[in-house]
């Protein structure tokens, strides 16, 4: 655990699951979601989009899921302060860019311009990197998947989680 810092990506694999297995079919990856590390009072977090909305969640809870982490490409300091101010408001999650992104996918229909009033996981880990000063190693969607933004990281994983 002290090898993840704050701001680091938490690059999740379930291995099952219909919901799961569908998101990994559509984007032709093995994460299927994506948070950032955060450590608050000697615990460490995951700041994530929950399906309905941005949250905290102890990273314990994903300790029987496979995941990689992968070092934060900004100031630290910086992600931290944005997800703090971010934590305190509200952003939904958008569950028509998981449409537009299977769309997208499978029949090339075009990506629409990011909307930061809601957003899917890995958009919300993108969008806290860009406004801490991130410049992606490559193309980055306007809605990314997990996959592409471990993509545009252009690293290694510094952790593994294999339960």
């Amino acid at each position: 655990r002290r090898l993840v810092l704050d701001g680091d990506l938490i690059a999740i694999r379930p291995t099952h699951g219909g919901w799961v297995q569908l998101v990994q079919w559509a984007t032709r990856s093995a994460y299927s979601h994506c948070a950032i590390a955060l450590w608050l009072e000697d615990g460490l977090w995951a700041a994530e989009m929950d399906g309905a909305k941005n949250v905290l969640v102890p990273l314990s809870q994903y300790a029987q899921t496979p995941f990689d982490v992968f070092p934060c490409p900004v100031d630290r300091a910086l992600v931290r302060d944005d997800i703090l101010v971010t934590l305190r408001g509200h952003i939904s999650y958008d569950w028509t860019d998981i449409a537009r992104l299977a769309l997208n996918r499978i029949l090339r229909v075009p990506l629409p311009a990011v909307d930061d009033s809601k957003m899917i996981c890995s958009s919300w880990a993108a969008w806290t990197w860009l406004r801490s000063g991130w410049k992606p190693a490559g193309r980055l969607p306007s809605i990314a998947t997990p996959a592409e933004v471990v993509a545009a990281l252009g690293a290694e994983p510094i952790v593994t989680n294999e339960p």
